[in-house]
């Protein structure tokens, strides 16, 4: 009975199915079986996209996470684009939680769109850039060669070795985007172009032993 009271269930909320398999198959490197029965940590399966994960529903499934498990903690990762966005139901639903709540309710945000963190991979990115744009840089890349959305199958995510390089620097530049501000911070600000995967990455990094990827920015 201990045993499941110290476990502490990590749930991943995401818009698309392109964060879900980037998180399941990449970050978590197909060694979930091996850290799910962990004394400290279990992780949840990531919520299926349907179509309609705006942020303001996956702030809310995350509170529903936070209610049932009072040692249970959530990321939710979603962009700034999208007409379905309701940012004022967003906040609404946000600035009323308790302090202890938001802090176990992590958010990555990109602005403009989740194929932001993957041309990060490749090249820097200064300037605003919409999702089209994103989009075509990764699909006339050699590494991204016709992206589509949905897709992580490619040779620089799934080559252990290219990847390490890949998301160390992609792990960089998302921080520079950040800077000193939170993920929070950005979305009422609209930054752009800005993604935190970052943290993400650093939580990985610190909570898994054996994930590989180099984060450090010296």
């Amino acid at each position: 009975m201990s045993d499941k009271i110290d476990k502490k269930p990590i749930f991943f909320y995401g818009e698309g199915s392109s964060e879900r398999r980037y998180i399941e198959n990449i970050l978590m490197e197909k060694l979930y079986a091996n850290h799910r029965e962990s004394t400290v940590f279990v992780l949840q399966p990531l919520v299926p996209h349907n179509g309609e994960n705006s942020p303001v529903q996956l702030l809310g499934y995350a509170i529903g996470s936070c209610d049932k498990n009072p040692l249970a903690e959530c990321w939710c990762v979603f962009d700034g684009d999208g007409d379905h966005h309701n940012w004022k139901a967003f906040w609404k639903k946000y600035d009323v939680l308790e302090d202890d709540v938001k802090e176990r309710i992590r958010l990555v945000f990109q602005n403009s769109c989740w194929e932001l963190w993957l041309v990060l991979h490749i090249q820097d990115v200064t300037e605003p850039l919409t999702e089209p744009q994103l989009i075509k840089i990764l699909a006339d890349s050699l590494e991204f060669k016709g992206y589509s959305k949905g897709c992580v199958d490619f040779p620089i995510l799934q080559n252990k070795d290219i990847n390490k390089k890949a998301l160390n620097l992609a792990f960089k530049r998302s921080k520079a985007l950040q800077g000193e501000l939170s993920a929070i911070d950005h979305i009422k600000q609209y930054t752009e172009p800005v993604t935190t995967m970052n943290e993400l990455v650093s939580w990985f990094k610190e909570h898994f032993p054996n994930f590989n990827a180099e984060t450090n920015t010296q």
